[in-house]
């Protein structure tokens, strides 16, 4: 679904990036598929729902089980 780089007929090879500005489900969706194809993924903190979300879950630390 993404690779990172969009391919442009005019332009050649196009670098890509998911901006995620608060969002809903679809948001969080289209960031995990972006991440599983190493798409950088750019999340501003505070615009709200999703990406307060994805923000948080960065934030806390791994626990081990």
């Amino acid at each position: 679904m993404y690779s990172g780089i969009v391919h442009c007929a005019d332009l050649g090879h196009v670098p890509v990036v998911v901006l995620v500005l608060e969002g809903g489900h679809m948001t969080l969706n289209t960031a995990y598929q972006a991440i599983k194809t190493e798409t950088p993924v750019l999340v501003l903190a505070g615009s709200g729902r999703a990406a307060d979300f994805i923000a948080s879950a960065y934030e806390k630390p791994l626990v081990k089980a």
